[in-house]
C-alpha cells in the first residue's frame, strides 16, 4: 500500500519491526543509504518531526530515552598523511556506527572507511589524502547507539563535522 509519494507501507516490515526491531532496524538503514534524498523530503513534509545538532564525540555511547525512533546522520571527515621523507606507507581512517538493547552495543549498523597505499604519491613532499563520509542510521526508542572510530599507521584520527539527530513518530 502507497501512503503519499515516498512511502509504502509494507506489512511484512512492520510484523518485523514488531516482533524483530533489530532486524527492522538493519534493513530500515540499508534503505536510507539508498534513498536520502527521498527521506529528506519526506521529513521536510512530516513538519512536526523535531531536529537536534548535539555536541557528541566518538566512543560515547548513547541512550535513546526521548521515546521516539531517532533517525542520526553524521558527517565525518576521514584522512591518511604521508610523510614528507618518501617513506612508503599504507594507511587507514574507519568509523563504525552500532546500536543495542543495552550499554552492550551488538549491532553495526552503518560504517565509513578510507584505506590508502601511499607509494604512488610524489616521494619528496608530504601529503593528506582525505574522504568525507556520512552514516546515516536509526535508533529504536529506548536502545543505545554510538559511533567509533580508529585509525591505523598514517591514518589520521577522523573528525565529526556534522551530527543531526531527527526524533520520529
Amino acid at each position: 500500500m502507497r501512503v503519499g509519494r515516498f512511502l509504502e507501507v509494507n506489512t511484512e516490515l512492520i510484523t518485523i519491526l514488531e516482533t524483530h526491531p533489530e532486524t527492522f532496524t538493519t534493513i530500515i538503514n540499508q534503505t536510507i543509504e539508498q534513498h536520502l534524498e527521498e527521506l529528506d523530503a519526506l521529513i521536510a513534509l512530516l513538519g512536526t518531526v523535531e531536529y537536534t545538532s548535539p555536541e557528541r564525540e566518538f566512543g560515547t555511547i548513547y541512550h535513546n530515552d526521548s521515546g521516539k525512533i531517532i533517525l542520526v546522520h553524521v558527517i565525518i571527515d576521514l584522512a591518511v598523511l604521508k610523510p614528507a621523507d618518501g617513506t612508503i606507507l599504507l594507511g587507514d581512517s574507519q568509523v563504525s556506527a552500532g546500536i543495542g538493547h543495552t550499554e552492550e552495543i551488538e549491532y553495526e549498523v552503518a560504517n565509513g572507511n578510507l584505506w590508502t597505499d601511499l607509494s604512488n604519491l610524489k616521494p619528496d613532499a608530504q601529503q593528506l589524502i582525505g574522504h568525507r563520509t556520512s552514516l546515516t542510521f536509526m535508533v529504536p526508542a529506548g536502545w543505545y547507539y554510538m559511533i567509533e572510530s580508529a585509525y591505523h599507521d598514517h591514518g589520521q584520527e577522523p573528525v565529526i563535522m556534522g551530527w543531526k539527530e531527527w526524533f520520529l513518530h
